[in-house]
């Protein structure tokens, strides 16, 4: 029974003590890319994603943006792979 109390006063103390290291961990700030995003990018976004298509301009803008983030090409300026 005693082993047992120590493995569990072992593992609380070692996740208040990592739940404490990580909370002092700062992440860095999302910052969308400052390039243009090409015109045809919104038809595109908008084709393939419906919710796009009734967002305001400044939110697909935005929406634009990210999915350049997550395009599998390197920079904005070039058009994002179609399925």
């Amino acid at each position: 029974m005693t082993v047992i109390l120590a493995a569990a006063a072992i593992l609380v103390l070692g996740y208040v003590l990592v739940s404490a290291a990580l909370r002092r961990i700062r992440a860095a700030p999302l910052r969308l890319p400052s390039t243009p995003i090409p015109d045809r990018w919104r038809g595109m976004v908008d084709e393939n994603v419906p919710l796009a298509r009734t967002l305001s301009p400044d939110e697909g803008s935005a929406c634009c943006a990210w999915c350049s983030c997550f395009s599998p090409t390197s920079t904005s300026k070039d058009a994002p792979v179609s399925p």
